[in-house]
C-alpha cells in the first residue's frame, strides 16, 4: 500500500517489446502513474514531453487528456483531485508553458489540492545553451509558488540511477498527498524521458509508507486536560477542516464529550462561499462568526478557552481580534496558525492529521465522573446558541433566488457546487441553510477568477458519479471560457451557472466604499461587462445548450423560469449553461461584499 492505494497487481506494459529491453524514463513515470492509481493524465505537451505521452497512449488504464491551455492543464487535474484524492496528474512544457500556468499551481497550494505537476525540461546536453523552453533554475524559481519540487537528473542514469530517480518519484508523490497537501513540481529533462536504463526485473518494489505527523501526544493530553477543566470552551474551524474524510463525525464526537458551541469562519470579502458545517447534522453548530455581531463578539469574549481547528485565515482582517484566556490550535499547518498572531506564550499547538487529533482528544478526555461542571458547560452551549440565534434574514429576492437553485441541486443525486464568483456566491452563502444536506461545495481560498470552470469541469471528467454545477460570475466566466474547448472535446456533464448583473458589482461597492458616491470607477467601463458579448452566442457558436433567465423581484413567474432552465441544463449531456440576469445595483446586493476589513474598523 502506498498512502492507502493499492498498485495494481500487474501494471500493463508500456510497450509491446518491454520484456526484450530496459524501460525508458517515460516508461518507468507512466508505471509509477499506474501504481498510484492515477486514472488521467491532463496535457498540454511540447516537444520536451512527447516520449511520456508516446507511453500513456500504449498503455491501458490511464487516458490523456489534451487540456488546451496550460493553466487548464493545472485546474483540470486539480478538480478531479478537489476532494483529496490522487486520481490525476498533470503535464506542461518547460518554461512557458510552466511560467503560463504558475498562478494556477499557487492557487492550488492556497486551496491545498494534491497534484503531481510533471514539467519538461530540454535535454540535459543543450540546457545550459537555454533554447526557449529553458531558463536559469526554472524549477526552483517556480518552487515558490508550490508545495516542493523535484528536479531529476539528465540521462544515462544507470540502473543505480534508475532506482534513485523511482526512489524520488515516490517521495514527491508523498509530499503532495501529505496534509497540507499541495501541488508538487516534478522537473524531467527530455533525454531522461526518452533513452531506456532500467531494466524491468530491477524495479524497486514500494518502501512501506510511514506516517509521521511529529511527537503531538504531550500537546494532546495536555489539551484534553484543559478541555475537561473549562466551563467555557467554543471551537471556531476553517472550512479547510470539512473536507478531509471523517472529519465531520470527529467534530460531533469531539463536541459532544466536551459541550462545545462550534463557530465557524465567516468570509465577507473575495470569494465568500465553502462548505459549512449543518447544525442539523451537528447540533454543537451555532453559527458562522460574524464579528461585526455584537452577539457573537460577546460569546467569544465570555470564552474561558477557544479551540481553532485546522485555522488558514483567522487574523484580524477576516475575524477581527480572537480574545480567550487560553487557546488550542488544532492543525495540520502550525506555521498558519502561528502566523495569524492570537496564540500566546503557553497557549497549546497540536500538530498533525486533524481528524487523529480530534479522536485521540477524545480517547484522553477525563471520564464524566472526573469531570465537574458538565451539567455547567451543557448551559454554557445552551447560551451561546440563545446568543447568536436569528441574525440578519437576506432580502426576498435573494432568498428566493438562492431557494430556487438550492431546490435544483436537491433533486441532484450527488450535487456538486464549485463557485467561482464572489458577490453571487455571497447570495448563496447568506441562505447556505437552504442547500441540500449532501451537497459538497468547494470555493476558492485562492480567488483566482477564472479558475473555476475548469476546476469543474474535472472534477465532472474524474468523478462520474457527481452531479457537478459551476458558478460563475461574468469576469470568471471570460477568464476562464478556454476551458470549455477541453471539456466539450470530452463531453463532460456540467452545468454552469452564470451570474450577470453586468459587471463588477464587488468592485464598484469597493470604490464607492473607498472613494465616495462620486467615484469615478462606480461608472467606468473598467468595471463592467463588454456591452458586445453575448454569452448566449457564445454558447451557440460551440454548439452549447444556452437557457436565460431574468431575476428582478423573485416573482412566481420569475422562479418558475428559472427553475424550468435548471431542470433542462441538469438534463442535458455534456456542457449547458443557464444565465441569469440580475440588477447591477447595489440597492440589490446591499449587505454583501464589506468594503472594510476588522482590522481597519475602529475600537468598539
Amino acid at each position: 500500500m502506498i498512502n492507502g492505494i493499492a498498485p495494481p497487481e500487474r501494471p500493463a506494459d508500456t510497450t509491446s517489446h518491454q520484456h526484450l529491453k530496459p524501460l525508458s524514463g517515460a516508461e518507468c513515470l507512466v508505471k509509477l502513474l499506474l501504481e498510484w492509481g492515477t486514472k488521467t493524465l491532463f496535457a498540454y505537451p511540447g516537444t520536451s514531453e512527447l516520449a511520456l505521452c508516446e507511453s500513456v497512449l500504449h498503455t491501458d488504464g490511464i487516458r490523456i487528456v489534451n487540456a488546451r491551455g496550460d493553466g487548464e492543464a493545472v485546474l483540470l487535474a486539480g478538480g478531479a483531485n478537489i476532494a483529496g484524492q490522487d486520481i490525476a496528474a498533470c503535464l506542461v512544457h518547460g518554461a512557458r508553458g510552466a511560467t503560463n500556468a504558475i498562478g494556477t499551481i499557487a492557487d492550488l497550494r492556497r486551496n491545498e489540492v494534491p497534484l503531481i505537476v510533471i514539467v519538461g525540461l530540454p535535454s540535459s546536453t543543450s540546457a545550459k545553451f537555454l533554447p526557449p523552453h529553458a531558463e536559469p533554475d526554472l524549477i526552483a524559481g517556480l518552487g515558490h509558488f508550490a508545495k516542493s519540487t523535484l528536479e531529476l537528473p539528465g540521462a544515462p542514469l544507470g540502473q543505480d540511477g534508475g532506482r534513485d530517480f523511482i526512489s524520488a518519484l515516490r517521495s514527491a508523490r508523498s509530499e503532495a498527498l501529505r496534509r497540507p497537501c499541495g501541488p508538487v513540481l516534478i522537473g524531467i529533462p527530455t533525454d531522461t524521458l526518452g533513452r531506456r536504463w532500467l531494466d524491468a526485473e530491477n524495479w524497486p518494489a514500494p518502501a512501506a509508507t510511514i506516517t509521521d505527523d511529529g511527537d503531538n501526544e504531550q500537546e494532546l493530553r495536555t489539551a484534553a486536560s484543559w478541555l475537561s477543566s473549562a466551563l467555557r470552551a467554543m471551537v471556531l474551524l476553517d472550512d479547510y477542516a470539512l473536507h478531509y474524510e471523517g472529519s465531520h463525525q470527529a467534530l460531533l464526537d469531539f463536541a459532544r464529550t466536551f459541550e462545545l458551541p462550534m463557530m465557524q469562519v465567516r468570509y465577507d470579502r473575495g470569494p465568500m462561499l465553502f462548505q459549512t458545517l449543518s447544525a442539523t447534522a451537528n447540533p454543537y453548530f451555532v453559527t458562522r462568526y460574524d464579528p461585526a455581531n455584537s452577539r457573537h463578539r460577546e460569546a467569544l469574549a465570555q470564552a474561558d478557552l477557544l479551540v481553532t481547528i485546522e485555522d488558514r485565515n483567522m487574523y484580524p482582517r477576516v475575524v477581527g481580534p480572537l480574545a480567550s484566556e487560553r487557546h488550542i490550535a488544532v492543525t495540520s499547518a502550525p506555521g498558519k496558525a502561528a502566523i495569524n498572531g492570537y496564540l500566546r506564550p503557553g497557549d497549546i499547538v497540536v500538530p498533525g492529521d486533524i481528524v487523529d487529533s480530534l479522536d485521540r482528544l477524545v480517547k484522553y478526555a477525563d471520564s464524566p465522573a472526573k469531570r465537574p461542571g458538565q451539567a455547567a458547560r451543557r448551559r454554557w452551549a445552551d447560551t451561546v446558541r440563545k446568543m447568536c440565534a436569528g441574525g440578519t434574514t437576506p432580502p426576498p429576492a435573494r432568498r428566493q433566488l438562492a431557494a430556487t437553485i438550492a431546490a435544483h441541486l436537491d433533486t441532484l443525486s450527488a450535487p456538486v457546487l464549485v463557485d467561482d464568483s464572489q458577490i453571487f456566491g455571497g447570495l448563496l452563502a447568506e441562505s447556505y441553510d437552504l442547500l441540500p444536506e449532501r451537497l459538497r461545495v468547494y470555493g476558492d481560498h485562492g480567488g483566482f477568477v477564472g479558475a473555476g470552470l475548469a476546476t469543474a469541469l474535472g472534477a465532472a471528467l474524474a468523478n462520474s458519479q457527481w452531479d457537478v454545477v459551476c458558478c460563475v460570475g461574468d469576469s470568471a466566466l471570460v477568464n476562464g471560457f478556454k476551458a470549455w474547448f477541453s471539456g466539450i472535446e470530452q463531453r463532460v456533464n456540467l452545468t454552469c451557472l452564470v451570474c450577470n448583473n453586468g459587471g463588477s458589482v464587488s468592485l464598484r461597492k469597493q470604490a464607492v466604499g473607498d472613494y465616495g458616491p462620486d467615484a469615478l470607477l462606480f461608472s467606468a467601463d473598467l468595471l463592467r461587462n463588454i456591452a458586445a458579448v453575448k454569452y448566449g452566442d457564445l454558447c451557440g457558436a460551440l454548439g452549447v445548450p444556452y437557457w436565460h433567465a431574468t431575476w428582478t423581484t423573485g416573482a412566481a413567474e420569475e422562479a418558475e423560469q428559472l427553475a424550468a432552465a435548471l431542470a433542462a441544463a441538469g438534463r442535458t449531456d455534456g456542457l449547458a449553461t443557464v444565465e441569469i440576469q440580475v440588477p447591477g445595483s447595489l440597492e440589490f446586493w446591499e449587505g454583501l461584499w464589506r468594503v472594510q476589513g476588522f482590522d481597519e474598523l475602529p475600537d468598539r
